[in-house]
């Protein structure tokens, strides 16, 4: 059948054509019909390797939290994202102060199993927002939430450090003009 794999060849099926993402039908003069995008091709299908762009490696935050956050609110505030509202940092904060107020008053320095699950929930829920707003993954990456939650582990200092650092964020966000709602 030539070079390449069956994936990677045009093929007709039931009247719609399925050809390789990227492939423009209006470039070839083609038009009607509907068009089903191949993405099984030898990058990305069924290809079981991790890809280590896609891992978050656990970071910890230092005593510098407050400026960090200042910094990089600022950037963030700065590259156009006014979009984010304070109601949606603050919806990632409230899930974090929950967590916090359970914590607050433990006499340990080391985080009970149930709290640490709910620190892990927190990280799937991030996800799920990353996913649901494009505005809320670019706040979520470049304030590295993500790694700074994975590395908390069990450790009551490194939680309490992080929600102060979420507050950090929810108050610059305010101050470089941030909108409510």
């Amino acid at each position: 059948m030539g070079n390449g794999s069956i994936a990677d060849q045009f093929a007709k099926f039931k009247g719609n054509e399925l050809v390789d993402k990227g492939t423009k039908l209006h470039e070839q003069g083609r038009t009607g019909g509907n068009v089903m995008y191949n993405n099984r091709n030898a990058t990305n299908y069924n290809n079981n390797k991790q890809n280590s762009s896609y891992r978050i490696e656990p970071k910890t935050l230092g005593s510098d939290y407050v400026e960090l956050a200042e910094q990089r609110m600022s950037a963030f505030m700065g590259d156009g994202w006014s979009k984010l509202t304070t109601s949606k940092i603050r919806n990632i904060l409230s899930m974090v102060s929950d967590i916090y107020n359970e914590t607050k008053h433990l006499q340990t320095d080391e985080l009970p199993g149930e709290i640490v699950e709910k620190i892990q929930h927190l990280r799937i829920r991030l996800a799920y927002e990353s996913g649901r707003d494009r505005i809320v993954q670019d706040f979520i990456a470049k304030m590295e939430l993500m790694q700074y939650i994975k590395g908390i582990n069990n450790s009551k200092d490194k939680f309490i450090r992080f929600a102060n650092y979420m507050e950090a964020l929810v108050a610059y966000h305010r101050y470089f003009g941030g909108k409510e709602s």
